[in-house]
């Protein structure tokens, strides 16, 4: 009997999403024994050592790893210049952060979620050349002999986005990330992003190294709320980068939203365990259980397009 699933692509920002990635998949590795055809995985970072510090090891005591097309580093050099140079096409950017541009060379966002931002804008190009990459290797015909086959012949693309709102690079990149799937891939892309809150780094460490967490939160969240209620007849909203415009549109239908404790009192001390719990949820959801875990999803959605709630 063939294996079916959802054709999918798991799309990981910051540190957080790389490990969330990675244990999706160590269980399709563990599952299968390799990695299906219509399966895919990218990881985004503005810290080009992020995985350095991030391992999964297989029960035999072997690692699990992305290959370099799996994974994408970008950063800006000279963000201070490009700024200074345009400042009027920068108007987004908060004048209170413009000190931190000049650490931007080669280096991550340090927690400062607008130079994120900057970060994804400076690099749409590139990032929305390795979406399409990711998605053309996930796109292929699926050999009529091929022991897997596409779950319910869906051909649309199912998107898994984790991340941390807590960091410069989750927060500042997931809605440019969303848009360009938008953009490349319309009404034929389900995005689902995993959004971890800042709870669990908060009970990891505290005292500077913490004090954006929660206004990155925020503002992310904040902006997100805003973008999911747009409309098709809403004024369309457009942010200047240096050589261009960019037009926004509604980056989910859902959104699932994580902290690091459940209904029954449990906590998760580390984000190491709310990655692996997210790497375990976005294996099932592409696979033949998918159809019992979607069902909550399909009645939440309609209530909120229906208005009864």
């Amino acid at each position: 009997m063939a294996i079916r699933l959802k054709k999918s692509l798991f799309i990981g920002l910051g540190g957080t999403g790389a490990e969330a990635v990675l244990h999706t998949k160590k269980r399709f590795l563990d599952a299968y024994g390799e990695i299906p055809p219509m399966i895919g995985f990218l990881v985004i970072d503005t810290d080009g050592g992020v995985l350095n510090n991030k391992k999964i090891y297989e029960a035999d005591g072997s690692s699990v790893v992305l290959e370099n097309f799996e994974h994408l580093h970008v950063s800006c050099n000279g963000a201070i210049s490009i700024y200074s140079n345009n400042p009027s096409s920068f108007l987004w950017y908060p004048k209170a952060n413009t000190n931190t541009l000049s650490a931007l060379n080669g280096l991550g966002a340090g927690q400062v979620r607008s130079n994120g931002r900057f970060i994804a804008l400076h690099n749409k190009v590139v990032l929305a050349n390795a979406i399409q990459s990711a998605v053309n290797r996930i796109s292929n015909p699926i050999p009529a002999d091929s022991k897997y086959m596409l779950f319910k012949n869906d051909s649309r693309t199912y998107v898994n986005v984790p991340f941390s709102v807590s960091g410069g690079t989750g927060s500042g990149t997931f809605i440019e990330v969303s848009n360009i799937l938008r953009n490349q891939l319309g009404d034929e892309v389900d995005i689902m992003p995993y959004i971890v809150l800042p709870d669990v780094f908060n009970t990891m460490a505290s005292g500077p190294s913490m004090r954006n967490t929660k206004p990155n939160a925020y503002g992310a969240l904040m902006e997100m709320d805003y973008l999911m209620h747009l409309t098709p007849n809403s004024t369309p909203l457009t942010t200047e980068y240096g050589d261009g415009q960019v037009v926004y549109k509604k980056p989910y239908d859902l959104a699932v939203v994580i902290n690091n404790s459940t209904a029954e009192g449990t906590t998760y001390p580390h984000v190491k365990d709310i990655a692996e719990l997210i790497g375990l949820g976005m294996f099932v959801g592409s696979s033949e259980l998918s159809s019992e875990v979607s069902s909550p999803f399909d009645n939440v959605k309609a209530q909120i397009f229906d208005k009864n709630f």
